[in-house]
C-alpha cells in the first residue's frame, strides 16, 4: 500500500476548546496526533474570516487577490446582483434559495474561482495522484461527476436543480448530490449533525478500497454546532469530528498504526467568537443613500449594495462616476456607526488605508517593514499609534497588511473575465485579529433586510397606508365624545371590528352583498388562476417524484402538496388578495391549517381513486385536486386572509 496523506478540516475550530477537548481526554486521535506531529500555532486564517475566504484559500494556498473568493456575501458587477453562499437560512431566502444553491454548488467553483489558481486537486491530478474528497466548499479538480443517484432524494435533486455535471477529484462526495461510485453513505442531503459521519463513513469506504494517495477529509459539524450553543461548547462537536478521524485510521488497523505509515494534517478554517449584537449598517447608511435590496428589485435606482459576512461587511459604490464622492461620507457613516471598529478601503494612489479610533494607516508592497513570510511593505501612519486603539504598531503586527491588502487591492473580488477590477470599501468590528475572551462579545452584521429608514420603503409605508384608507378600513373618528362613544365615518364598519353589542350580519345577506362587488369576482379569477398554477405545480412534481424518483404515489402527493402550497401561499398574499400588510407568520399558519385540511380531504380521495376503483395515479391525483378545490377556497377566503 502506498503512503497516505489525509488533510482533516475542522469547520470553525476554536484553538482554547481543541486544547480543552484534548486535555480532557474527549480527543485521543488529535492527541496522538499532535504527540506524534508539530502544533503550528502560528497560522492565521484569511481576511474576512469566514467559511468560503478561508476554504479557497486552503485549497488553492493563496489569497482572495488571487483565488477571487472575497466573502460569504459579495456583489457581483458583471452580473449585477448579490452573490451569497449560504450564510444563514434567512439570508438565502432574502436572496434567492435557488441562486443560493447555484451559487454555491456550481458557481463558486465554475465561475467565481480564479481558474488561474490552481487547487490542490488539480495539481495532484495532473501528476497522476489519487486524489479524494469529501463535502467541502472547494473541490474543483480534473474528473467529471454526474449528479448521484444513489438515494431517492439524490434522483430528486438530479431531476430538478443539479442536473449538470461538476469537475472535482477523482473519488468525490459532495452531500449526497455527487459521488463517484456508490457507498451506502448517505448524508441526508448534508444535513447539519450527519456530514461528519457521511465523511467518516466515506473515507472509511475508500480506505478499505485503497482508492486514495490524497484525500481531503472535510468535518463541519463543528462550525454548525459552535453557531448554534457557542464556541465554548466546541468540546462536545470536537470530541464528534475526533470519532471520524479515529474510525478513519480503524481502517487502517488503528490510529497508531496508521501514524506508522501515513500522514495526517489537521487544520482548521477559522475560529468562532461569541456574538450577542448586530449592526444595521444597511439602516445606517439607506438614509443617505438607495441600497440594493437582496431581491434586486428598482436596481437602477440603487446607488451602494451593502454585503455582510458576520463580523465585517462590504459595501460597493454602484455608479462608478459616483466613487470618488461617495468614498467620503459612507467612510465617515461607517466610522459613526455603534460597533464597527475598523473601516478599510483603497486610496487614489493605491495605497490600502486602514481608520480607526488610535488614528489611520497607509500601506502597500514597499521597503519600510517586512512580515513574517519576508514580504515588505511601505507603511504611513501614526508613529506610535494603531488603527484599533490599544493593539500593537503594524511593526509588532506583521501580518496585518497582507491580510488586509487582499480585500482591497487592485485584484478586487472577483476579476470577473474580461473586466478592469473594481475597488470597495471594507468594515472591521473590535476584536478583528486578536484573541477574544469570553467577556468580549462582538458585534455581528446583520443580513440585508427592509430598512425601515430608506425612502423607498417610506415611500411603500405611504402607499400602503393610503390603500388602507381607500378600502375603507379606518371607520373610527377618534374626535370622540366626552362620554366616551365614538362616530362611524364612511360607511359600514366591518363586523370584525364593531363592538360586541353590535348585531352580526347574516351569513346569506354578506354572501348576496358579496356577489354584487367586482371587486370580489376579480379576486375570484385571480384565485383561480394561482389555483391553476398549483394544480400545475402539484401534478408536475407528483409526477417527478412518481417516475423520477420512483417514490411510493402517497409520499410523492405530499412532496408535491407541499410545494404546491408554498407557491399558492405566496402568490395569494401577494396578489389574490393584495394581504401583505398582515402578520405573515399568522396568515401562513392558517393558510397552512386550511391546506392541510383540504390535503387530507385530497388523499382519502386519492385513496379511493387508486384503491377502490383502480384509477391510474396521476389521473387520480388530478381528481383529487378538483375535489378538494372548493374547501381550499372557502377556508382562505374567510379566514386564511381575512381582512
Amino acid at each position: 500500500m502506498t503512503s497516505k496523506l489525509v488533510l482533516a478540516v475542522i469547520d470553525g475550530c476554536k484553538p482554547s476548546m481543541l486544547r480543552r477537548a484534548i486535555d480532557t481526554g474527549r480527543a485521543p486521535a488529535l492527541k496522538a496526533i499532535e504527540e506524534r506531529g508539530t502544533n503550528a500555532e502560528a497560522c492565521v486564517a484569511a481576511f474576512p474570516s469566514v467559511t468560503p475566504v478561508c476554504a479557497a484559500s486552503i485549497a488553492t494556498g493563496t489569497l482572495q487577490d488571487v483565488h477571487h473568493i472575497p466573502s460569504m456575501n459579495w456583489y457581483s458587477r458583471r452580473e449585477g446582483r448579490y452573490v451569497e453562499y449560504g450564510s444563514s437560512f434567512a439570508a438565502s431566502w432574502k436572496f434567492g434559495l435557488g441562486k443560493q444553491l447555484t451559487d454555491t454548488v456550481y458557481n463558486m467553483n465554475g465561475e467565481h474561482l480564479n481558474p488561474k489558481a490552481l487547487t490542490v486537486f488539480e495539481a495532484l491530478d495532473d501528476q497522476d495522484v489519487r486524489t479524494a474528497g469529501t463535502t467541502y466548499l472547494m473541490y474543483r479538480g480534473r474528473h467529471e461527476h454526474k449528479p448521484s443517484k444513489e438515494f431517492a432524494l439524490s434522483r430528486v435533486a438530479a431531476s430538478t436543480m443539479f442536473r449538470k455535471p461538476i469537475l472535482g477529484p477523482r473519488e468525490f462526495f459532495y452531500a449526497d448530490l455527487f459521488a463517484s461510485r456508490q457507498t451506502g453513505c448517505f448524508s441526508q442531503m448534508g444535513m447539519p449533525g450527519v456530514r461528519d459521519q457521511h465523511t467518516g463513513c466515506v473515507g472509511t469506504h475508500l480506505a478499505e478500497h485503497d482508492l486514495f494517495d490524497f484525500m481531503l477529509f472535510s468535518l463541519p459539524d463543528n462550525d454548525a454546532y459552535s453557531h448554534k450553543h457557542g464556541p465554548h461548547a466546541q468540546v462536545q462537536s470536537i470530541a464528534a469530528a475526533d470519532r471520524q478521524l479515529e474510525r478513519l485510521f480503524h481502517a487502517f488497523g488503528g490510529t497508531e498504526a496508521y501514524l506508522d505509515q501515513h500522514a495526517v494534517i489537521v487544520m482548521a478554517d477559522h475560529s468562532h467568537a461569541p456574538v450577542e449584537a448586530t449592526i444595521d449598517l444597511a439602516g445606517a447608511v439607506s438614509a443617505d443613500w438607495e441600497v440594493l435590496r437582496p431581491s434586486g428589485a428598482r436596481a437602477a435606482d440603487a446607488e451602494i449594495a451593502v454585503c455582510p459576512a458576520s463580523r465585517s461587511a462590504m459595501l460597493y459604490v454602484l455608479r462608478p462616476d459616483a466613487r470618488e464622492d461617495a468614498l467620503p461620507p459612507l467612510v465617515r457613516a461607517a466610522r459613526e456607526t455603534d460597533g464597527v471598529d475598523l473601516v478599510m478601503w483603497l486610496d487614489a494612489d493605491r495605497r490600502a488605508v486602514i481608520s480607526g479610533e488610535g488614528g489611520e494607516l497607509r500601506f502597500a508592497p514597499g521597503d519600510d517593514v517586512a512580515d513574517a513570510r519576508g514580504r515588505r511593505w511601505e507603511v504611513h501612519g501614526e508613529p506610535g499609534g494603531h488603527p484599533g486603539g490599544d493593539r500593537s504598531p503594524p511593526h509588532r503586527e506583521p501580518r496585518l497588511p497582507r491580510r488586509a491588502v487582499p480585500c482591497v487591492g487592485r485584484a478586487d473580488v472577483p476579476h470577473e473575465r474580461g473586466r478592469a477590477p473594481e475597488r470597495r470599501a471594507e468594515l472591521g468590528v473590535p476584536g478583528l485579529g486578536r484573541a477574544v475572551t469570553h467577556r468580549g462579545r462582538q458585534p455581528r452584521f446583520a443580513a440585508p433586510r427592509r430598512q425601515r429608514g430608506s425612502p423607498a420603503l417610506q415611500r411603500r409605508e405611504r402607499r400602503r397606508r393610503a390603500h388602507r384608507a381607500r378600502a375603507g378600513r379606518r371607520l373610527v373618528d377618534h374626535r370622540c365624545r366626552a362620554d366616551g362613544g365614538c362616530a362611524l365615518r364612511g360607511s359600514v364598519a366591518s363586523p370584525l371590528r364593531m363592538s360586541a353589542q353590535s348585531p352580526t350580519t347574516p351569513m346569506h345577506l354578506r354572501v348576496r352583498a358579496g356577489l354584487r362587488k367586482p371587486h370580489n369576482w376579480l379576486q375570484l379569477v385571480r384565485f383561480a388562476a394561482v389555483g391553476a398554477s398549483g394544480y400545475v405545480v402539484n401534478l408536475v412534481t407528483f409526477a417527478v417524484l412518481v417516475h423520477a424518483a420512483d417514490l411510493d404515489y402517497r409520499l410523492a402527493a405530499t412532496g408535491a402538496f407541499l410545494v404546491a402550497v408554498t407557491n399558492n401561499f405566496l402568490w395569494n398574499r401577494r396578489w389574490t388578495f393584495r394581504a401583505r400588510d398582515g402578520h405573515r407568520g399568522g396568515q401562513a399558519a392558517r393558510f397552512l391549517t386550511v391546506s392541510v385540511l383540504a390535503f387530507g380531504f385530497n388523499l382519502v380521495i386519492l385513496w379511493l381513486l387508486v384503491e377502490r376503483m383502480g384509477m391510474p395515479e396521476v389521473p387520480a391525483q388530478a381528481v383529487a385536486i378538483v375535489a378538494a378545490t372548493p374547501l381550499s377556497f372557502v377556508g382562505n377566503k374567510l379566514w386564511s386572509f381575512a381582512r
